[in-house]
């Protein structure tokens, strides 16, 4: 593994998706990227192809190849591309981030809740089994996490939630309390 090496790499396949986002050979490209061993060469080019010019149609099944993907994490940014793509169509992106809240991967479950937290509304058939987990969670980013999904789902001020953040935020200064400040700024947006 040579960082060098790979930063590189990260840095060519986001160019290949800027030198002709309107070109169905840059999608061929990125496409084909989905095969490959790095799952951060992975990744990057599922962003890339989230950002091509081209028609919903022709984005969507290459996106779609990313749900199977064995990355947790390209799993939950697949399932937000698409549901970016096609909102009518949540129901893949909505079981793909509800099989992640199983990850023991606490960054691939942070990218699914921030998918349901973008979906809003559409996913409230999740929020009974988010409210559940949110309880019986105890890392602080992730109650954080659960919490911006609820409260962006119900589209509601649930107290014991709020409560919840304010006592991470007395309990934990810098990093987690900033992340509670930050989320209850967006809040009262």
């Amino acid at each position: 593994e040579n960082p060098e090496k790979e930063g590189l790499l990260m840095n060519a396949v986001g160019a290949i998706g800027k030198l002709d986002p309107k070109s169905t050979e840059t999608l061929g490209v990125l496409s084909g990227l989905s095969l490959h061993l790095n799952k951060d060469v992975r990744y990057n080019a599922l962003f890339s192809i989230g950002q091509l010019d081209l028609a919903k149609a022709m984005v969507l099944p290459s996106v779609s190849v990313f749900l199977e993907d064995s990355s947790p994490r390209v799993r939950a940014a697949a399932a937000g591309h698409l549901w970016r793509l096609n909102p009518t169509e949540g129901e893949d992106s909505l079981g793909v981030c509800q099989a992640l809240l199983d990850s023991q991967n606490d960054l691939a479950k942070r990218e699914a809740l921030s998918v349901l937290s973008k979906m809003g509304p559409s996913a409230s058939r999740l929020l009974p089994e988010l409210r559940a987990r949110e309880k019986m969670e105890d890392d602080p980013l992730n109650v954080i996490a659960f919490a911006r999904a609820i409260l962006k789902i119900s589209g509601t001020e649930e107290t014991e939630i709020l409560q919840k953040l304010e006592v991470l935020r007395s309990l934990n200064p810098g990093a987690v309390s900033d992340r509670v400040n930050e989320l209850l700024e967006e809040l009262n947006r």
